[in-house]
């Protein structure tokens, strides 16, 4: 099995040791059985030394079995958790170095379903695999002691169990496609209820809307509950057929071998009862199957993760780096040539498309962007600071044309507040910054009776879409990078705030020599602004100097 060998592979010194353990625990239990029957057969005439030997042997082999099995249970978990921590840490290190469209395609339901979710799943594989070796163990040593006792009844065993593994791997494979349908599902699901939580504004305002996303929810958790009844329903087939072929076994052992082999007599009791000794690992080893097949879907769906991202990698984790910022700091210009961006996937004409745009920004510059809604603005803006890559023309720093391994130290000029932006609860990457300094940012913004940061964290996110922003800026003011984006800041300030961060914070960034482009719609302030870049249908179509 596929997640047999992905396990082994992590530690794989670790896994021999456990499982050679596992094992010795599996020969403990199955020992256990030739004792209880020679036990059994001595029962009516011995009750001295040898009963008392054949006791001490069954509390050895009792301590052998509980401590063998509780030390490979543990490190199994041990083992196991490392694994995913690793396979954990390695896909969000190639999440945070891809380009902003491969996450946003990716989307939040797939992404999370695939990360938690399935993780999930694998971790509970560890455990089951420990078990079904130490069974398997079992299982094996009891056939030899069926082999031993008779000939014609291991025969019988070995290919009864045989035929029924064989008939119940290909039904078990038929089940992978369902497993991969489920798991789609899922992921649809989650995307569903994150609009039913985030849009929730929106939907308690128009019915119509509510009740279609609702109706939507209904349909896919209806075809997610179906496709796990198909699911656990062939699980249950899987494991009706190991209980059908374990008493047609017995059927066999008890009724057919007695009548075909006259010696066979005077061993059926003790075959028999190694049959049912054998029923517990059998069931477990079978059980251990669904389980094996979950994680082997789960295991799918993060390789197929991993492997989009390594397609679409834009940096490798190897070559994250540190003080990008600083290598350009004392840049001067910053230069857009013929840069185009589509959203399409086939670059048709139908697809929305930004540019090409041609922009030239000096160090110092205070620009106002303006345009209606949808006249590319914010993608402009996610060209200029490096998100998006121009599909087309290039982005120049002074005189360097920037490519996939340069941008990334281009990208630390800028702090931004893009109009959708999230807030993080901590000052993260600035751990080192004075309280007294944030305190003095949050005093200015009016922030102080709402949040506090102390012990390095925000004390309150809870806040409005206005103050949400505010600390947003102060963060950003915060980081003091070469160049600061603002994309629609104002717009849910009131008016005292608004002529606070026109006249009095990007005047002082201005004084400070910081870059700042900010998309604005309050034209009463535009002569703050060194230009006024308006964009239409994705250009530029008029850049106005105002000083």
């Amino acid at each position: 099995m596929d997640v047999i060998r992905v396990l082994l592979r992590e530690q794989p010194e670790a896994w021999r040791r456990t499982l050679l353990v596992a094992g010795l625990a599996g020969v403990a239990n199955a020992a256990i059985l030739a004792i209880i029957n020679r036990g059994a057969a001595i029962a009516s005439n011995d009750t001295g030394l040898l009963h008392f030997r054949l006791l001490v042997l069954f509390g050895m082999c009792m301590l052998g079995f509980y401590l063998g099995k509780r030390y490979s249970l543990i490190q199994a978990s041990v083992i196991v958790e490392h694994m995913l921590k690793n396979k954990l840490v390695r896909v969000c290190g190639k999440i945070r170095h891809s380009d902003l469209q491969v996450v946003e395609n990716l989307g939040r339901g797939e992404l999370y379903t695939k990360i938690t979710q399935d993780t999930s799943l694998i971790s509970q594989s560890g455990l089951i695999l420990v078990n079904a070796a130490q069974q398997s163990f079992v299982l094996l040593f009891c056939l030899l002691y069926i082999a031993w006792l008779s000939a014609a009844a291991f025969a019988a065993t070995l290919v009864v169990i045989l035929v029924g593994i064989g008939i119940y791997f290909r039904h078990a494979n038929s089940l992978q496609g369902l497993l991969k349908r489920l798991t789609d599902r899922e992921a649809q699901l989650v995307d569903l209820l994150s609009h039913i939580i985030d849009g929730f504004k929106e939907l308690r305002l128009n019915r119509k809307k509510n009740d279609a996303v609702f109706q939507k929810f209904v349909g896919v958790s209806e075809v997610v509950r179906d496709l796990k009844v198909d699911v656990q329903i062939g699980f249950c087939v899987d494991l009706m057929f190991s209980d059908v072929f374990f008493y047609l076994l017995l059927s066999v052992v008890v009724f057919l071998l007695p009548r075909l082999i006259p010696t066979y007599a005077a061993v059926v009791l003790m075959t028999t009862a190694a049959i049912l000794f054998i029923i517990g690992p059998l069931q477990m080893v079978v059980q251990a199957a669904p389980v094996f097949e979950r994680a082997k879907a789960a295991l799918g769906n993060l390789q197929e993760l991993e492997n989009r991202l390594d397609q679409t990698a834009s940096e490798p984790a190897s070559q994250a780096t540190d003080g990008g910022c600083c290598a350009h700091r004392n840049f001067q210009s910053i230069h857009i040539e013929n840069a185009l961006f589509s959203y399409g996937s086939n670059g048709s004409g139908t697809d929305f498309a930004v540019g090409p745009l041609n922009l030239r920004i000096e160090r110092g510059e205070t620009i106002f962007l303006v345009g209606g809604n949808g006249s590319g603005k914010t993608t402009a803006l996610k060209l200029l600071t490096g998100l998006y890559l121009p599909q087309q023309g290039c982005v120049r720093l002074d005189r360097q044309v920037l490519d996939r391994r340069s941008i990334h130290g281009y990208r630390e000029l800028f702090s931004a507040v893009f109009s959708q932006f999230h807030l993080f609860d901590a000052l993260y990457g600035l751990e080192g910054v004075e309280e007294e300094r944030v305190a003095r940012v949050l005093d200015e913004l009016q922030l102080t009776d709402k949040t506090r940061f102390e012990n390095g964290r925000f004390t309150n996110l809870n806040l409005s879409t206005g103050q949400r922003k505010r600390l947003a800026l102060a963060v950003c003011l915060l980081e003091d990078r070469e160049i600061f984006i603002f994309d629609e800041w104002a717009a849910d300030q009131d008016p005292h705030f608004r002529q606070h961060f026109y006249e009095v914070v990007l005047s002082r960034l201005k004084a400070e020599g910081k870059t700042v482009i900010a998309v604005t719609h309050d034209d009463r302030f535009w002569n703050l602004a060194d230009r006024v870049i308006k964009m239409e249908y994705g250009r530029i179509v008029d850049d106005c100097r105002y000083r």
